[in-house]
């Protein structure tokens, strides 16, 4: 499993999935590692974009470990995120 900083892809769609709920659809974010069309994506060294492929490919979505959501608020200065609208 590749990881950076100690945060695995998993660990991070699993940590989107606690924050943001049903609406929350892993596969989005794993496809957003296979293209590089927008933005300054196109920048992305052959070998960077083969490394988001590889660990794309590599994900599987029935694994993701259960998080729990600790807190409604991602800070104190913050509406709960139940208020939050997944856009």
């Amino acid at each position: 499993m590749d990881e950076r900083n100690g945060i695995t892809l998993h660990g991070a769609l699993a940590a989107a999935r606690a924050i943001y709920g049903e609406p929350y659809n892993p596969m989005l974010t794993v496809k957003s590692l296979t293209s590089f069309v927008d933005g300054d994506l196109p920048k992305l060294t052959d070998v960077q974009k083969a490394r988001c492929r590889k660990i794309a490919a590599a994900a599987d979505l029935t694994r993701l470990p259960d998080i729990k959501r600790l807190s409604n608020h991602l800070s104190r200065d913050e509406p709960p995120l139940d208020t939050l609208a997944l856009r």
